[in-house]
């Protein structure tokens, strides 16, 4: 079963409609392990939101790019030659291979199964075997993007085209910033690991362990 039982949305409704400067309760434990739940909330939430992919000094010089999965969405964040930075399907348009892994700096992205070849604006610039095909149009085969905003030197991606943009989102967040020049600095150390557990455990315990 894919969708939530009536009674767990009846509870969670329930518990946020609670006022948690008068009460304090943990949400319903269904919250945390029905898997049709977190179906809906990777649509209501995560494909609607301004997700952060890293920063921008990653790819400093034109042509820099890595590879990022969002939501099983295999995605190249690029540099582009002409030196807007973007966010492209890391899926060729002819077989449906992956035309890049990691990271690295190219003038052009070639798949490796027949060689179409992208440039870094995702346009396909060359197909082997297909020029002068009157059914054939390469303007219909671009890579497709989406939206990625900078704000501080943070780089975020939204898959919705309908979203808000991402300043819209961030004006509190800017009153409070503005003094640390984000933008100007510069990340020394990098980490990244997997957690398994339910994403909203680890954002509770991150926000305790950061206000404590």
């Amino acid at each position: 079963m894919n969708s939530p039982p009536n009674e767990l949305m009846s509870t969670l409704s329930e518990y946020l409609s609670l006022d948690p400067l008068s009460c304090y309760s943990f949400p319903p434990r269904g919250l945390y392990r029905f898997w049709g739940l977190y179906t809906l909330e990777l649509d209501a939430i995560f494909r609607k939101e301004w997700l952060c992919v890293g920063r921008a000094e990653y790819i400093p010089t034109r042509g820099d790019y890595y590879c990022i999965d969002i939501l099983d969405e295999p995605l190249l964040v690029v540099h582009g030659q002409d030196g807007v930075i973007r966010a492209l399907s890391n899926i060729c348009r002819h077989r449906f291979m992956s035309i890049a892994q990691g990271s690295g700096n190219t003038k052009r992205f070639v798949c490796p199964y027949h060689a179409w070849t992208y440039e870094t604006d995702g346009s396909l610039y060359a197909a082997p075997f297909m020029k002068g095909l009157s059914v054939f149009d390469k303007s219909l085969c671009s890579l497709p993007s989406y939206r990625l905003e900078t704000w501080c030197g943070f780089l975020f991606i939204n898959l919705d085209d309908d979203a808000p943009p991402l300043l819209e989102k961030k004006q509190t967040a800017n009153q409070h910033l503005v003094n640390y020049r984000l933008n100007e600095q510069t990340e020394i150390m990098h980490y990244q690991t997997e957690w398994a557990g339910n994403w909203k455990f680890r954002q509770k315990t991150r926000w305790n362990t950061t206000t404590t």
